[in-house]
């Protein structure tokens, strides 16, 4: 290729990205520029950049720089090229100006011409410069057949120019972009792979845009492009050369949007979005990136896990599949682009954020350094371990399957409210739920028929007697459901008119709900050995039929059989850890995003676990311990931390109460070392992320109300959620009277507007200072599934006005 037909509009851009940069900064450019390929001829090719002896402010042509300034320091030969401006920077910007004269271009690309040639000497041949990426890869048809073959296709991402008639034509056809796809796929040849096809974004209304620059001088350029030039992946200017793409306020600029023809990634005018990428680019450059700028999936994958995030997590089977080169091998070539697309895939922008991103005090993780919380409760662990050996405490006696098992298996698994998980020494190990289905049981009995209903069969007291005990409150109903007879009740309440198999199916399926999707098992020799051992049970079940407490057309025997089928359903600290924690996320699944309980049947299940989850330890456990909790024989103790998440804890062996002995231990150990006890609040300065009824003053009111705001707007439901029952109305609103709902809306946050349209006292039809109500936001940027539910409901405020 002659010097003649080389573009150099492409090699001006490369030198604007490195304008500004003087020689301290010149390695971190180069490593930028390093990520947009793995070519070798462009390695090659930067390390000129790197070379020392190369001065780079001489050829990155500083605004002040003349031509003769050049000559002077030997960088250009021959005569002076006068021109109207008397600066290089004026004759760069001067290229990409419509009513430029063909001589004004031929001095310029002359003056580039003798740059390029004097300053390279004997570096990689100028055509092979063409393979370069850059934000802005302008390669007419004549320049892309003198293009060499050999250039590998994933390298390769070329910018097409196409006028704008024959565009509007191909849109008019078909209202998506698959013709424009099939057109560049004609354009480009059968050598390229689609994925790079795809890559490469498309926008018939993009005319200019502002470069702002984030080096030592912040400074602003304006490029007025050609009318027929297509954009080319804006992102390297976001992120490559470590910059912030804003957009002009006139003209088209104003509702411009840019996409992929794949979808993956989704760039507005929402510059947070853009910082967001630029936040990416650095944490890929200082945790993941090697010294040839792209980074292992093992690294990637490890990552998560440390933070608590694991291959079963449904949120991140796509990211952990798109790390595989193969079922057995992780790629070893993810770029930084790579990167974002596999990030924007999953679905989950905002918890993402949080992990590799969130450095704000909302979005952080639950726990931030969840690795070395979880070091700190592998120290616990092996010290219960140690300390309480096997032969101390005895396994359940009276139930005979439950007697053979196992002593020394000793499992903790915790969950948090992000879904963050950890499991330790027999987690997995399968074990019959016993007592601690009693809160679930009772959590769909009131889910089923309210609080008040539930409440006239089954009291809500601590019973004071053990967990057995053929006693009844002086209204003649149980204690409370905590225990047998309130648990038999509970079954009593739940489908009491379906058949027993379809009541059973019901429950399995909710307990699936609860734990994130994952199935829960059932152990049929258990069934049986309750069912013959179970003279107190059909006791204490007569007992209330003969005091007329049942609901009406209760079937005492098949409840019986449901009762002792609850009992003898098997998982294991893991599945009942989620479990716990959807509880403690007020019915959240944080696996799902699911609501799968109330947020008031989750105050009730706390409050009754709080009080009466401990069997006779009850007390003792709310003066020590201090967190809802629940107990059962087959060892396992399961507890919700509000603000965290649960803890679920198995160890067979029991002591003489019925408790686990190991886990009693290692609740004491864990809240002397964390503050979880519900009132740690009162005497320690320690922010913990609990209600606190005496913070009722008008600064904590604000403060939480522009929190609310602000996750309403950014689309964080958890920290919504939170806020709301910390008090602030779901009505509220900003200066502009823009309320959550037109924040939610506006952002296209589908799962927010839903939530709040749930609060009666939320007008879907309220306007904000200008008039504008949530609905009109919402179809002004598009988003059509908050426009549609937003029509119904508006539809439903007018029939009922």
């Amino acid at each position: 290729m002659s010097m003649d037909t080389f573009n150099f509009d492409v090699l001006h851009l490369v030198f604007r990205c490195l304008d500004d940069c003087d020689f301290n900064q010149t390695k971190k450019v180069s490593k930028n520029f390093n990520y947009l390929t793995n070519d070798k001829v462009l390695q090659d090719y930067f390390q000129f950049i790197k070379n020392p002896k190369l001065l780079l402010h001489q050829l990155t042509l500083p605004q002040r720089l003349t031509q003769t300034d050049l000559i002077q320091k030997g960088v250009l030969k021959g005569k002076v090229v006068n021109h109207p401006n008397g600066t290089v920077a004026d004759q760069q910007l001067i290229l990409y100006n419509n009513s430029t004269s063909e001589k004004i271009q031929k001095m310029n690309k002359f003056f580039l011409k003798k740059l390029i040639k004097n300053s390279l000497n004997n570096r990689p041949k100028v055509e092979d410069l063409n393979i370069l990426r850059v934000p802005l890869g302008l390669v007419n048809s004549e320049q892309k057949k003198r293009l060499s073959p050999k250039l590998s296709s994933s390298v390769l991402k070329l910018g097409l120019e196409m006028k704008k008639d024959e565009l509007n034509k191909i849109l008019k056809k078909r209202s998506n972009l698959n013709a424009i796809e099939t057109k560049l796929k004609k354009k480009i040849g059968s050598q390229h792979s689609d994925n790079s096809i795809k890559k490469i974004l498309l926008e018939k209304h993009f005319k200019k845009f502002l470069l702002e620059k984030n080096l030592r001088k912040r400074k602003s350029i304006e490029f007025c492009l050609q009318k027929n030039y297509l954009l080319k992946d804006p992102r390297v200017f976001g992120i490559h050369s470590s910059s912030v793409l804003s957009f002009m306020d006139d003209g088209p600029f104003k509702e411009f949007r840019k996409e992929s023809i794949s979808k993956t990634i989704s760039v507005t005018d929402d510059m947070d979005i853009l910082e967001k990428h630029q936040i990416a680019f650095k944490f890929f450059d200082e945790n993941l990136a090697n010294e040839y700028g792209v980074c292992n999936g093992h690294d990637i994958a490890v990552f998560l896990i440390k933070n608590g995030f694991l291959k079963d997590d449904p949120r991140f089977k796509t990211i952990f599949l798109d790390l595989m080169k193969d079922e057995h091998h992780y790629r070893t070539d993810i770029t930084i682009d790579d990167f974002i697309q596999i990030l924007g895939k999953s679905g989950h922008s905002f918890l993402l954020e949080r992990i590799f991103l969130g450095r704000r005090k909302l979005r952080k993780l639950t726990i931030p350094d969840f690795q070395n919380f979880c070091e700190k409760v592998k120290e616990i662990y092996e010290s219960v371990k140690s300390a309480i050996s096997e032969s101390e405490g005895e396994t359940a006696a009276y139930i005979p399957q439950l007697s053979k098992v196992n002593k020394d298996l000793f499992g903790i698994s915790i969950c948090t409210l992000d879904g963050q998980r950890f499991d330790l020494g027999d987690a997995h190990e399968n074990f019959c739920i016993q007592s601690c289905i009693k809160p679930l049981i009772y959590g769909l009995a009131l889910e089923e028929h309210g609080e008040e209903i539930v409440h006239n069969h089954v009291g809500r007291e601590p019973s004071g007697v053990a967990f057995n005990s053929l006693s009844m409150n002086k209204k003649n109903l149980p204690h409370n459901p905590m225990i047998n007879a309130g648990a038999i009740m509970s079954c009593s309440l739940i489908k009491n008119s379906d058949p027993l198999h379809e009541r059973f199916d019901y429950l399995m399926n909710k307990l699936k709900e609860l734990s994130g999707n994952i199935s829960w098992g059932f152990n049929n020799s258990v069934y049986l050995s309750e069912k013959i051992t179970a003279d107190s049970n059909f006791c204490l079940a007569y007992l209330m039929r003969k005091n007329q407490v049942f609901p009406k057309n209760t079937r005492l025997e098949e409840t019986l059989d449901f009762y002792f089928q609850c009992c003898s359903i098997e998982t294991n600290c893991n599945k009942q850890s989620i479990a716990a924690a959807t509880i403690a996320n007020g019915g959240v699944c944080p696996l799902t995003g699911r609501q799968i309980f109330n947020s008031l049947t989750c105050r009730s299940i706390l409050s009754l676990m709080s009080s009466c989850g401990m069997y006779d330890y009850s007390g003792e456990w709310t003066f020590k311990i201090g967190i809802p909790a629940k107990s059962g024989v087959s060892g396992v103790i399961f507890s919700c931390i509000p603000g965290l998440g649960s803890i679920t804890v198995y160890a067979p062996p029991l002591d003489e109460i019925g408790n686990s002995v190991r886990g009693i231990e290692f609740f004491k150990q864990f809240v002397n070392a964390f503050t979880v006890h519900n009132f740690d609040n009162v005497h320690t300065d320690v922010a913990i992320s609990r209600v606190n009824p005496l913070a009722n003053n008008k600064m904590d009111e604000r403060y939480n109300k522009i929190n609310a705001l602000y996750a309403a707007a950014e689309g964080d439901i958890t920290t919504l959620r939170l806020l709301l029952l910390k008090g602030v109305p779901a009505t509220a609103s900003d200066y502009d009277q823009r309320t959550l709902l037109h924040l939610a809306a506006s952002e296209g946050h589908y799962a927010i507007v839903k939530y709040l349209l749930k609060y009666h006292d939320v007008d879907v039809n309220a306007t904000d200072r200008w008039g504008g109500t949530a609905l009109s936001d919402a179809k002004k940027k598009n988003h059509l599934n908050t426009v549609n539910i937003l029509t119904i409901e508006s539809e439903k405020k007018k029939n009922l006005n």
